[in-house]
């Protein structure tokens, strides 16, 4: 699989039914960032934020499948 991008990683989170406000607190952002991200508002975020929301996803993405797809 390939990497994931941030967007991604927060629809990986979201289906294994991580709620906004943790996958916020896991990263070092805010809700409302991620938020955007979910929605496609936001198209960027720091790098140490992107960074984590790619390796706490990326064993997850296994478990929820091909459903999230490329953005």
């Amino acid at each position: 699989m390939s990497t994931l991008s941030p967007q991604q990683a927060v629809q990986v989170l979201v289906k294994a039914k991580w709620s906004e406000a943790r996958i916020a607190k896991a990263v070092g952002t805010s809700q409302p960032t991620i938020h955007r991200l979910k929605r496609g508002t936001q198209k960027s975020v720091a790098f140490e934020v992107g960074t984590r929301l790619v390796a706490i996803a990326t064993p997850l993405s296994s478990d929820v499948g091909a459903e999230v797809g490329a953005a």
